[in-house]
């Protein structure tokens, strides 16, 4: 295999452009890629028969201003030092054991006859708004592709397009990402959904839905702010574990502790009493990462998961309902893999599409005493047909 050298750009120069090397096209294509926030390190990826990305340290330890961009706002009365990414390879090895102590109820989408109704919720369906990790996946892409399409790469095939999704894997290694933030395009996503979701209660309907008198949300901050935007100081937000997106063992889809977001001045109306109980029972510290090298984790290492586990975690949706029989509806901000899962699994729409940023979909759900659910699609998605 190919040897994997080492580069230091010149802070004060701007970022070089990629650079595909071809001259051993049987062993790989090696694409060299500028980081976001660290201006002294290469990452350098190698398309073989096994796909790996490696990323070399060129420097112990990066300080990183307080008012940097990718810093929250929270986050700008201090300056922190930011440990560069260390040697990664991907795939990432996956743990398969379940992190959530959610017991599955078995519920499946299925139909109300001869079953004893328990409970019938209307349940708005959100994914957040675009976050800032988003974007660098979109220009590292942008820029793996520009650079294989003058290497006289064809867009259709595998080389192509493994070689883009390298790229874009190798930026979320960044530590900079940490727990991602939305980007201004994802704050006026939210603003919009804000407004399908009054349309929708308040619009000229023949039957107009009705409000969400209780929001669960994923502890993630791209979620929790999409929350504080859609629902600004609503009283009945409750942040949630089992609803955070996937675990992947990359930054961007790692939390902060119960007690730095309930610090947060946009996140202090919304109970995270549940997920203290979860930090203190697992002995969390402020960052719950599954990388056994993340130097600010203070537990044990978290399981990885794959979409199985996810899936697994989404079918316990009706027992995070329990405790609000009586409200009529109910809405739940989460991640597209979440939302995915939940779909084609326990709302039984196997051939449900992805969830865009911020999009809104409608269910009207009914839970039986069997454990059994029945689910019937009202707003969004590609149909309004009734899922049995």
């Amino acid at each position: 295999a190919p040897t994997t050298t080492t580069t230091t750009t010149p802070a004060p120069a701007p970022p070089p452009p990629p650079i595909v090397n071809t001259a051993s096209k049987s062993k790989g294509i090696w694409i060299s890629l500028p980081q976001t926030c660290t201006t002294t390190t290469t990452t350098t990826m190698c398309l073989s028969p096994t796909l790996s990305v490696e990323t070399v340290e060129a420097k112990p330890n990066l300080r990183i201003p307080a008012n940097h961009t990718l810093l929250s706002r929270a986050d700008q009365q201090e300056t922190r030092t930011l440990r560069p990414p260390l040697a990664v390879k991907l795939p990432i090895p996956k743990a398969r054991a379940p992190i959530i102590p959610l017991p599955s109820p078995h519920a499946v989408a299925g139909s109300e006859e001869g079953r004893q109704v328990v409970d019938r919720k209307v349940l708005y369906l959100i994914r957040h708004g675009e976050a800032v990790h988003n974007i660098e996946e979109r220009k590292a892409k942008q820029l793996a592709a520009a650079s294989l399409k003058a290497e006289g790469f064809s867009p259709t095939s595998c080389t192509y397009k493994d070689a883009v999704e390298a790229a874009r894997c190798a930026v979320l290694h960044d530590r900079c990402l940490l727990d991602a933030a939305l980007s201004d395009a994802g704050k006026s996503q939210a603003c919009s959904a804000r407004s399908v979701i009054d349309d929708l209660v308040n619009g000229p309907n023949d039957q107009d839905f009705p409000w969400p008198t209780v929001v669960l949300t994923s502890p993630l901050q791209r979620t929790l702010q999409t929350s504080a935007i859609v629902f600004p100081k609503h009283p009945g937000v409750h942040i949630r574990e089992a609803l955070r997106e996937r675990r992947t063992g990359l930054p961007c889809d790692e939390r902060r502790s119960a007690l730095r977001i309930r610090s947060r001045p946009s996140f202090v109306y919304m109970s995270s009493n549940d997920l203290l109980n979860f930090d203190l029972d697992c002995g969390c510290g402020e960052v719950l990462s599954p990388c056994p090298e993340n130097s600010e984790m203070t537990s044990p290492p978290m399981t990885l998961e794959d979409k199985e586990d996810v899936r697994r975690r989404s079918a316990g949706l009706p027992l995070l309902l329990q405790g609000f029989e009586d409200d009529e509806a109910v809405a739940i901000v989460t991640h597209k893999g979440f939302l995915r899962e939940l779909e084609r699994g326990l709302l039984g729409r196997p051939e449900a599409t992805e969830f865009g940023n911020c999009e809104v979909r409608v269910y009207d759900v009914t839970l039986h005493a069997d454990g059994t659910l029945h689910s019937k699609l009202l707003y969004g998605g590609l149909d309004d047909q009734q899922v049995e």
